[in-house]
């Protein structure tokens, strides 16, 4: 289940958990110190007796008050602020709220003073966006989690900046997207994610968002002379395959009648590595399908950049190949 971020400006009344941000020293921001003053102090009662939460960046701390459940969220001294550090919290508080049964949940952020390195409305941002990246799961081939549904279903983001903070986090989803792709083509077992089925995947995958896909199987690449990547698929029932994945999002110049120069990038994608004819000792085998990191992460960039809309233009090439033992394996 995707986790649903929006923003607003109240706080909404399916909202059961109330995340409020709190500064080292157990500083509250300045819309803790709203909730605080609208429930009798409750918050500053609470935080005399746990003295060992202090507001660091990731700390956290639930409390009870009136038919509320409170989590405050360290974020750390204000001057030192920035926006991976506000991610990190982010990802320290999605687990918080899972354990807590916290389905709907709205974050109070409201502060913008004593700030450095960061502007006011990335702040929530950036928060979300770590918390999202801590939601991913790859369960596609376990059985139907009884309890999924108490797993956390919506943000919603309170702050006094809310088309801002809106508009900085829409910036950031498409590489959050994107990282999701890359994390789903890793967790893939390699007998379904082979050259071809691979292959298949960023076609159906990208196309519809406007990236071009060319696909070179192993018979155009023996003409092309691609023997490297052909020796390595050697051994293996399941052929090599190359993909070509182009994003032409620069505009034409005026001048020269043609599109901007182009970034190039490379990615491995050896789907599953034994080793070849020289076997690769057992011990941590299993981890080989994730030979092909490269090539998922080529690939989430190119899906980022097509969901961003950017405005350049980039070549993603991927060469895909399984390396297995058998007559034929390469020596």
């Amino acid at each position: 289940m995707t986790l649903k971020i929006t923003f607003a400006k109240k706080c909404p009344a399916k909202a059961k958990t109330i995340i409020l941000t709190v500064f080292e020293g157990a500083k509250l921001s300045k819309a803790a110190k709203s909730f605080d003053k609208d429930h009798k102090a409750a918050i500053t009662a609470a935080l005399s007796v746990n003295p060992q939460f202090e507001g660091k960046s990731g700390q956290t701390l639930t409390l009870n008050v009136d038919t509320a459940r409170i989590v405050l969220l360290g974020i750390g001294d204000p001057k030192a602020l920035t926006a991976l550090k506000c991610e990190e919290a982010g990802g320290k508080l999605y687990p918080i709220l899972k354990t807590l049964g916290a389905t709907h949940s709205a974050i109070l952020i409201g502060e913008d003073k004593g700030l450095k390195s960061i502007k006011a409305e990335e702040i929530p941002a950036r928060i979300c966006a770590g918390l999202k990246l801590r939601a991913y799961t790859f369960d596609r081939y376990k059985a139907k989690d009884d309890d999924a549904g108490k797993n956390p279903q919506s943000i919603t983001v309170v702050t006094d900046y809310a088309a801002n903070a809106k508009a900085r986090f829409n910036l950031l989803d498409p590489a959050i997207e994107g990282t999701y792709t890359a994390r789903d083509l890793v967790n893939e077992p390699p007998n379904h994610l082979y050259p071809e089925a691979y292959a298949k995947f960023i076609k159906d995958e990208l196309k519809p968002l406007g990236v071009q896909i060319e696909i070179i199987d192993e018979k155009k690449m023996a003409k092309l002379g691609m023997e490297a990547i052909l020796s390595v698929g050697k051994g293996s029932e399941r052929q090599p395959r190359m993909v070509i994945m182009r994003w032409n999002g620069a505009k034409k110049t005026t001048s020269k009648k043609k599109y901007a120069q182009p970034i190039a990038l490379v990615g491995k994608g050896v789907t599953f590595d034994t080793g070849g004819i020289s076997i690769k000792p057992g011990a941590g085998m299993d981890e080989m399908k994730m030979d092909m990191g490269g090539s998922a992460a080529v690939v989430g960039l190119m899906k980022t950049l097509a969901l961003r809309k950017a405005k350049t233009n980039v070549i993603g090439v991927v060469g895909l190949a399984e390396n297995m033992p058998s007559s034929n394996a390469y020596r």
